[in-house]
């Protein structure tokens, strides 16, 4: 079995990333306070505003390796993740988000983890509803194992898909991605998969919309 340390963004960026995660799209999108109309958006949150996300009560963020065996290689109990609204987007242009580094933590893991580079967020409205498909890139995470040493996992330097965010008060964000190795022994997984639920902290409410 290959225990290994997770990304996690991730999740960001991490995450995150959902309270208010960065938005955009070959169409418009822009993240709201209510859902009164998923094509129009009568209270967008603001340029710079900052939203907080923590994984669900009783739920883990988990890293298993891709693969035929699909073993488990690490779980983290606590991770939460904080972003910047870059651009509040419109009818006509998208939003993004910042997470730092910092704004990423994870607590009760497997193995130590540290975040060591934060990214960029879009997010793209799922017409019809409230919701919308996060995509990524950046976050950096060092893993610490025991059997490995340090194990470096990221996203990359293009968008990749990280999972979906739902609308509502408050709004949740389900990751489900596939992060890379950037450095490590040869023994660490060049692949794994990082799964988890996150639920808005701050501010709660936040809902997809067209623009």
């Amino acid at each position: 079995m290959k225990y290994l340390k997770m990304l996690g963004l991730t999740v960001v960026a991490a995450v995150a990333l959902t309270a208010l995660v960065g938005a955009g799209a070959a169409s418009a999108t822009v993240l709201c306070k209510n859902n009164l109309n998923t094509e129009k958006c009568s209270e967008p949150y603001p340029v710079g505003t900052k939203g907080t996300a923590s994984l669900a009560s009783g739920s883990s963020a988990i890293i298993e390796e891709v693969g035929p065996e699909g073993e488990t290689l690490d779980t983290c109990k606590g991770s939460t993740a904080t972003e910047t609204l870059q651009n509040a987007g419109s009818a006509t242009t998208t939003v993004t988000g910042k997470v730092a580094a910092s704004g990423i933590t994870w607590s009760n893991c497997t193995f130590s983890t540290t975040t060591i580079s934060g990214g960029e967020a879009e997010l793209h409205w799922i017409a019809g509803t409230d919701n919308g498909t996060l995509t990524a890139k950046g976050f950096e995470v060092t893993i610490n194992t025991i059997f490995f040493g340090s194990c470096v996992y990221g996203l990359g330097s293009t968008m990749k898909d990280w999972g979906t965010i739902v609308g509502g008060a408050p709004g949740s964000f389900t990751a489900n991605a596939i992060v890379s190795k950037i450095s490590g022994g040869v023994t660490c997984p060049t692949e794994a998969r990082v799964t988890g639920k996150y639920i808005n902290t701050e501010p709660k409410a936040g809902y997809v919309a067209a623009g």
